[in-house]
């Protein structure tokens, strides 16, 4: 099975502005900051969960439609994988269909 045939419909938003936040700290002249994915950024986006350094990456919000057989939702509600999604993003709701 292909990624491609349980995730589809991606939407990233707030990519550029993140990433140029992430280097305001750093930068010298702020007239040169840009949203360019540098060695920095991975290092950033790469840092240990709630250390801190990792804080840009609340700004970038995905989307996405997710794709899975009866029988996946049920595993993954037994063993709250929606939870961890809400913990990786306090942004993202996760709703339950009442039928």
């Amino acid at each position: 099975m292909k990624y491609t045939d349980v995730v589809s419909n991606v939407n990233v938003y707030g990519m550029d502005s993140a990433v140029m936040g992430s280097k305001y700290p750093m930068a010298v002249d702020l007239t040169k900051v840009d949203g360019t994915i540098v060695p920095r950024t991975h290092a950033l986006a790469n840092a240990k969960p709630g250390s801190g350094h990792d804080n840009f990456l609340n700004g970038i919000i995905v989307q996405f439609d997710l794709t899975f057989t009866n029988k996946a939702w049920v595993e993954a509600e037994r063993y709250h994988f929606p939870r961890l999604l809400l913990v990786h993003n306090p942004q993202c709701t996760v709703s339950q269909s009442s039928t």
